[in-house]
């Protein structure tokens, strides 16, 4: 297998997770189960940046090497709009409340919200290609 085909491979498999994480997102959302919904919608996110960058021929071990790249490599290079940008840090950051506090202290509205975000990010991200680069 050429390095190029284990990209794609290894891409594919984070567009499938992505996928599949915006569809437990809307399955926990539409259960009540809201802060299932709130993790599952910024894995998807995740998982889609993951795709764009792995393709690329770039792979990050943490998550906000991840959020830098994205604000960098595609925010800033006019890829992806602010608005999206701020989108996936709004997910990041609610996402750790979800899942690293006790008390919950999100709405229906506002889950809801961050899963539109996320479905809308996720196509987004799925319009970019990014050109082989070196690995980060």
């Amino acid at each position: 297998m050429t390095m190029d085909e284990a990209r794609y491979r290894l891409s594919r498999q984070w567009w499938d997770a992505a996928e599949e994480a915006l569809g437990l997102a809307r399955s926990a959302f539409a259960e009540e189960r809201l802060r299932g919904a709130l993790n599952r919608a910024y894995y998807a996110v995740f998982h889609a940046a993951s795709a764009v960058f792995v393709a690329a021929g770039r792979d990050f071990t943490k998550h906000t090497g991840l959020q830098a790249a994205v604000h960098r490599d595609l925010v800033h290079a006019g890829l992806l709009a602010v608005e999206w940008g701020q989108a996936y840090d709004r997910l990041y950051d609610s996402r750790g409340q979800g899942d690293y506090t006790a008390d919950f202290a999100f709405t229906r509205d506002t889950v809801g919200e961050l899963v539109a975000s996320a479905e809308g990010l996720v196509a987004q991200l799925r319009d970019i290609e990014l050109p082989p680069g070196e690995p980060a």
